[in-house]
């Protein structure tokens, strides 16, 4: 299969991958810029965002002119959903293709995790890409939509003048799609990816999700003991992501980074995989037996 198919993403293989960079943590975490930026004066937030604002013009421009995102426009500009023939391709006559998905009635774009524009510039990047593909997705009916509890008076004021609306509750990723809906969860704890993926359960049709790759996230809990593995699955919420892999319920397309190596030393867009769904998020086949048994998951 050639590097550009979408593939389903199996469990029953352990590689030592890196584990992915996680600069913006789980979503009940601080930053300490918060609090020195709530203290600064209305003059002085809007300085900086000027300032924020004519770096990040030239943060898009590398953005749109990359090869990274060039192959991401590539898997959402097909009319009839190019993944659809390469799903029949992935994945076994047993497994459901989500025939309903097409990214032209795609309503809303959602980011959560991206991480304090005012103090890094990764999330800088990660921001010009959300809005970029928000410029290829024609359905969509609303502002473009983040939750970062990192989030300080620069940032919310700089999300604001580029047309981001700041959500205001920390939903801890269990937000429900009313509609067709892509999440962007650049970097984020498996936990949080996992809340979102338990939220969404009956209706993973109706969701797409890029950030990190769900084959990192399994080789990670693959190599846990079996008390890691449990506490990973019921205290951290990676339980999900565990199930659909081992179902076979997910397919992603991982997407180079390579050209951004050079560009920005962060690297913004590492491990980066888009997710479409074959099925329901459903309770692991056995589990009750494991239990009972007391087997570890």
């Amino acid at each position: 299969m050639s590097d550009e198919a979408w593939t389903v993403v199996r469990g029953k293989r352990r590689s030592r991958n890196k584990a992915p960079a996680c600069h913006n943590g789980h979503l009940d975490h601080q930053s300490h810029s918060e609090t020195s930026s709530e203290a600064l004066s209305s003059d002085e937030i809007a300085f900086r965002v000027e300032k924020l604002h004519d770096a990040f013009a030239e943060t898009s421009d590398s953005v749109r002119h990359s090869d990274f995102f060039r192959r991401i426009q590539a898997l959402i500009s097909s009319k009839d959903l190019q993944s659809e023939s390469e799903l029949a391709e992935a994945a076994t006559d047993d497994e459901e293709l989500p025939s309903s998905w097409r990214w032209d009635n795609v309503t809303q774009i959602v980011i959560f995790g991206l991480g304090s524009l005012n103090s890094h510039p990764a999330p800088r990047y990660q921001l010009a890409l959300a809005l970029l593909l928000a410029e290829f997705l024609p359905g969509l009916k609303i502002a473009v939509e983040a939750y970062d509890p990192v989030f300080d008076a620069v940032d919310k004021a700089f999300l604001h003048r580029v047309g981001v609306k700041v959500l205001v509750e920390n939903e801890e990723g269990k937000h429900v799609a009313m509609s067709p809906t892509l999440f962007y969860l650049p970097h984020c704890d498996g936990g949080l990816c996992g809340n979102l993926l338990q939220a969404n359960a009956g209706s993973l049709g109706s969701i797409a999700i890029l950030g990190n790759s769900f084959r990192s996230y399994y080789d990670q809990w693959t190599w846990k003991d079996d008390a890691a593995k449990q506490q990973s699955n019921e205290d951290w919420g990676w339980g999900p992501i565990v199930d659909l892999v081992e179902h076979k319920g997910v397919i992603e397309k991982t997407v180079s980074d390579r050209d951004f190596a050079a560009i920005s030393t962060s690297r913004p867009f590492n491990d980066t995989s888009l997710h479409l769904f074959l099925k329901p998020l459903q309770r692991r086949q056995g589990s009750d037996e494991q239990a009972r048994a007391g087997g570890a998951l």
